[in-house]
């Protein structure tokens, strides 16, 4: 009896720990868009991450300067529409990227707010999807060349799990 009731003790003071809920990305994990994000694992504390069914944000910001990713992915009756409305947001910019999904393509993002970045939009079914990588500082975090890589890689992730 003693032991029994010492169990139901551990198990109450345990039962927080053991049931909570943490917001995960159904499309990519919080390690990877961290990673993607170059947040090291001693600040990884400070990036605020949030969760809704359609769109998942990574954020991080520091002395150096903000760092983001958006995933969002929207279920469409007309996906191929939807996704001419999107492209037509990249303008003359954008380029085919035949590897992802169907007619995805990347173009830049933020240059309306002076903010480097990159931007995917494709298709996977009736899903449109957008993977947006940003950042603001006093120069580009990394050279243009990784950050589109680095956005074509998550967009690459985003349509295998859409499949």
């Amino acid at each position: 009896m003693k032991y029994v009731h010492s169990a139901l003790i551990a198990l109450l003071v345990l039962l927080p720990a053991i049931c909570e809920a943490k917001e995960n990305c159904p499309w990519l994990n919080q390690a990877t868009a961290l990673g993607v994000l170059e947040v090291g694992t001693s600040s990884s504390p400070a990036a605020i991450v949030e969760v809704t069914a359609t769109v998942c944000d990574f954020t991080y910001q520091d002395a150096t300067g903000f760092r983001a990713l958006r995933i969002s992915v929207e279920q469409s009756k007309d996906p191929s529409q939807t996704l001419k409305l999107r492209k037509t947001e990249c303008g003359s910019g954008a380029s085919a990227l035949p590897a992802i999904g169907n007619e995805a393509v990347m173009c830049l993002a933020g240059r309306k707010r002076r903010i480097d970045g990159e931007e995917v939009i494709g298709r996977v079914r009736d899903n449109v999807f957008t993977v947006r990588l940003l950042s603001k500082n006093g120069g580009p975090f990394m050279p243009r060349q990784a950050l589109e890589e680095k956005t074509e890689r998550v967009a690459e992730q985003v349509a295998g799990n859409l499949f």
